[in-house]
């Protein structure tokens, strides 16, 4: 059952007890469960969706932030045939203070948070990591003991639960991927 408007798209599957809503303006995603009045999953509330086209060769638009770990000038967008290019976007999982993925790592199953959250939860535990999670495939021989470097490959799955159930989100992009996460 697929309704539209000016201002959104909303799709009802009833076999899967799901509504889809697309606000066009500004865009953002809101996936409910029917059995719930408020979405389990926002997509692009914090309005962080963000495309970076290719750019010239030469142009100076573009910066590389060489002070995260595992960069360096030889990745710098300068060697690269069409300079920097990148996609970004932000989901939220409403009514939880627990996620869990991103797999290949030597830390916790619950993901730490690596920027400083408003919520309770936050203030329980205080221990905020420095880096974001970073996904791309390696095969790392040492590593460091609750980092959030990765061990071997990346695996771009993020799940969380509450008492109402279980929500998760999958990023399928090839390239290299920083995950923050903050509970709120």
């Amino acid at each position: 059952n697929l309704q539209k408007t000016d201002l959104q798209t909303k799709l009802i599957c009833n076999q899967q007890s799901l509504q889809i809503i697309i606000v066009h303006y500004p865009f953002q995603i809101e996936i409910i469960p029917q059995q719930f009045e408020q979405p389990k999953i926002l997509i692009n509330s914090r309005r962080s969706l963000w495309y970076e086209a290719y750019e010239e060769k030469g142009s100076n638009c573009g910066v590389l932030n060489t002070s995260i770990s595992g960069i360096n000038e030889a990745d710098s967008w300068k060697n690269q045939l069409f300079g920097p290019s990148a996609v970004g976007l932000d989901v939220t999982f409403v009514g939880t203070n627990n996620l869990y993925g991103l797999p290949e790592r030597a830390t916790n199953l619950k993901l730490k948070a690596t920027k400083k959250g408003i919520g309770a939860c936050c203030r329980q535990n205080s221990q905020i990591l420095s880096e974001p999670y970073r996904l791309f495939n390696l095969d790392v021989n040492e590593y460091e003991i609750d980092h959030t470097m990765g061990l071997y490959g990346s695996v771009p799955f993020a799940i969380t639960q509450n008492k109402f159930g279980s929500a998760a989100a999958a990023w399928i992009n090839a390239a290299d991927t920083f995950v923050d996460i903050e509970y709120i």
